[in-house]
């Protein structure tokens, strides 16, 4: 069966019954001992008898439950009934019979206990009409018997009750604790599909975000290769190449997000070091300086990102024309500070007015408050310059 606790009271059963096959010589070898001695045969053909039955019982194996406890319990009784008869109310029969009812109430059903009871109480009133009838009585007498009858249904109907009633407990307790464990486990079967759809709509739609990132870049390659058509043209050749700027700086902010797209940050750190190159050529003249400590986090948002780099392109840009630029970087816990600096022989009003041409742009208002362009702060050694606070 796939009861779990009936196999676990078959379990116990076995062992029970295995247990009184080994242990049980320790009462059947005095009795047989002292019922040969005594001339009691009955007695010795009884204990012999049952107790070859429960070994048998015991050693073979896939042995039907209830014909075990059928052995157990008519074995007990058997024996209680006879001891019981042989040898009056000083024996041990009215142990055997209680045992019987016990085991009846652990391992049977209710009617089993019943017909247990029944069978015991039977024993005790015909031993007193026995008793009535002349029949050896070893010092009792038919009312006493009837008195003792009388208190064993008591005490066996209270043991069977307080047992029943102890499974019945156990019983709904387990079958509530298997009923939690199917409904935690169907909970945990359920969570776990949903897990795995997630996963795998999040792998989809990653995999739809670098096909996009992908297309985004071969779109701005093309845009790249359309302007350098008419960069020859000398009255378009100045917008043609802030455009162009531009775009590649857009290309650096959208290779960083496919290095890493988990995340959907960009490092500012690594990107501002990425365009002061770029706007100037590669040359290493602009690579940055960082100032602080240099553990505080240095990662925005993808968007962020996007403008910071079209507008440091446009303003390393702007200061390269004066000079080379100095580009310091000051990462911090809410916000972030780069500046680009100009050689100290550049002239204010010339720094002055990238900031108010940059400032003026569309795209450092939309990029407002996130982004903050204005004067750098003056520093012994160092030029004017441009602050982004990002």
């Amino acid at each position: 069966m796939d009861d779990p606790l009936f196999n676990e009271r078959e379990a116990i059963l076995s062992q029970l019954l295995r247990f009184a096959a080994s242990v049980g010589l320790l009462a059947f070898i005095p009795g047989l001992v002292a019922g040969i001695a005594e001339g009691l045969w009955a007695i010795v053909a009884i204990d012999t008898i049952a107790y070859i039955v429960i070994v048998v019982t015991a050693l073979v194996p896939r042995i039907p439950f209830g014909i075990k406890l059928a052995v157990l319990v008519g074995a007990s009784l058997c024996v209680g009934t006879v001891v019981l008869v042989a040898t009056g109310p000083l024996g041990a029969g009215y142990i055997w019979i209680l045992a019987a009812v016990v085991l009846s109430a652990l391992f049977g059903r209710q009617r089993i206990v019943v017909l247990t009871s029944g069978l015991s109480l039977a024993v005790m009133l015909g031993w007193a009409f026995a008793l009535h009838r002349g029949a050896e009585g070893y010092g009792a007498r038919p009312a006493t018997v009837l008195i003792i009858a009388g208190n064993m249904a008591v005490v066996c109907l209270a043991l069977a009750i307080m047992t029943r009633r102890l499974l019945t407990g156990l019983t709904a307790a387990f079958d509530e604790r298997v009923g939690l464990a199917d409904r935690l486990a169907d909970e945990l079967r359920r969570s776990m599909a949903v897990r795995d759809e997630l996963e795998h709509s999040l792998v989809a739609k990653e995999s739809l975000l670098r096909e996009l990132q992908h297309r985004v870049r071969n779109n701005l390659q093309m845009v790249q290769s359309l302007l350098s058509i008419d960069e020859g043209d000398e009255r378009d050749g100045a917008a043609i190449g802030e455009a162009k700027r531009r775009i590649k700086a857009l290309t650096v902010v959208n290779d960083m997000f496919l290095s890493d797209s988990e995340s959907g940050h960009v490092d500012s750190r690594e990107l501002l070091r990425s365009i002061a190159q770029l706007s100037c050529g590669g040359r290493r003249e602009s690579r940055l300086t960082e100032r602080g400590s240099g553990t505080a986090p240095s990662r925005i948002e993808t968007q962020t990102a996007a403008l910071l780099a079209v507008l440091a392109s446009d303003i390393v840009a702007a200061v390269s024309a004066i000079g080379h630029p100095s580009i310091f970087f000051e990462p911090g816990a809410e916000r972030s500070v780069a500046e680009i600096r100009c050689p100290e022989s550049a002239d204010d009003a010339a720094v002055a007015a990238i900031v108010a041409r940059v400032s003026a742009g569309r795209i450092a208002r939309s990029a407002r408050p996130d982004i903050t362009i204005g004067r750098a702060g003056d520093e012994p050694g160092l030029g004017p310059g441009v602050r982004m606070e990002f």
